[in-house]
Order: structure tokens, then C-alpha cells, then sequence
């Protein structure tokens, strides 16, 4: 299965590992405290960081080339690395899964914050333009409900006239 990553999503989620971290607790993945203190022990563990990848790289089981194929990131996707691995491996984070991908198959992701900020307007706007549809949509439905109510009060109003008025036209022909 191929995953690839959104920028705005990344780096929400890794902004949300580094609130984990500095509020000590375990982030994605680390499901006990004694995880988080093993992990923090490590020599080599680094606090999560935003990479990307440098070529299409399967995603490891294990800290491992012969280990199972977990899933597969294509070249240039963004990836949340939770830390270094002492054998020249990354433990890589995705949705609450993880796995390792080798140390040369990512490197630092540059970002363009105002890249990222047009992204985030771009969203707002998208959002905005939901909400105010939606809002339109169930006011058009309010104006149908009352328009309907209205006709049909016509309708009775005129089939009532209708009945009021054969019974005095017969009524005139009686007398």
C-alpha cells in the first residue's frame, strides 16, 4: 500500500509529537510511560523530527532490510521520524503505526512557511465556503418547509370556500 503525505497534516502531527514530548507524554505510538522513558534513555534518540524521503523506501517491521514490508512511502513525501535507531535506522510514525526505513533514504524537510500559510488560507477559504453553503442549503430548505405550509393553507382555504359556497348556492335554491 503507497501513503503519501500532506504538508499541512505533517506538520500538524508533528506538532503534536513535540507537545507530547514536552509535556511528557508518550507520543504516537509509545503507548506506556516506561516507552517514552526507553526511548528518551536512548543514546542516539532524537525528539521527533519532519523528514522526507529521498527515494521510493519501504517501510520495516524491524530495524531491518530482511524484515516485513509494512508499507511503502514514494520519493519526496514527508515523514514524521520519531527517532534514530543505533543501527543507521529511523522509527517512523504514520497514523499510529510504525515501522523503520533506513537512515539513507531520508533527509531534513525544508519548509516554506509562506508556502505553507497560502496552504493554510487556501483551507480556511475551502472551509469558509462549506460552512456558508451548507448554512444557505438548510435556510432554503427552512423557506421550502414554510412555502409549503403556506400553499397548502391556500389550498384547504379555497377548497373550504368552495365547500361554504356550494352549500349556500344550494341552500339559495331551496328557497
Amino acid at each position: 500500500m503507497k501513503k503519501k503525505g500532506m504538508k499541512a497534516l505533517t506538520i500538524m502531527l508533528a506538532g503534536m509529537g513535540v507537545f507530547c514530548i514536552l509535556a511528557g507524554r508518550p507520543a504516537y505510538g509509545l503507548e506506556t510511560e516506561a516507552a517514552a522513558v526507553d526511548m528518551a534513555d536512548d543514546a542516539s534518540a532524537q525528539s521527533g523530527s519532519l523528514m522526507k524521503t529521498t527515494e521510493d523506501v519501504d517501510v520495516k517491521a524491524e530495524p531491518d532490510a530482511g524484515a516485513e514490508t509494512l508499507w511503502t512511502y514514494e520519493k519526496d513525501v514527508p515523514v514524521f521520524a520519531a527517532r534514530e535507531t543505533g543501527e543507521g535506522w529511523y522509527l517512523v510514525i504514520y497514523q499510529d503505526e510504525e515501522g523503520y526505513v533506513p537512515k539513507a533514504s531520508l533527509c531534513p524537510l525544508e519548509m516554506n512557511v509562506e508556502e505553507l500559510d497560502e496552504e493554510m488560507e487556501e483551507t480556511q477559504q475551502e472551509a469558509k465556503f462549506v460552512v456558508e453553503s451548507v448554512e444557505k442549503y438548510r435556510e432554503d430548505a427552512r423557506r421550502s418547509k414554510i412555502w409549503i405550509g403556506v400553499i397548502v393553507l391556500l389550498a384547504a382555504g379555497i377548497f373550504v370556500i368552495g365547500i361554504i359556497a356550494g352549500i349556500r348556492s344550494g341552500k339559495a335554491e331551496k328557497s
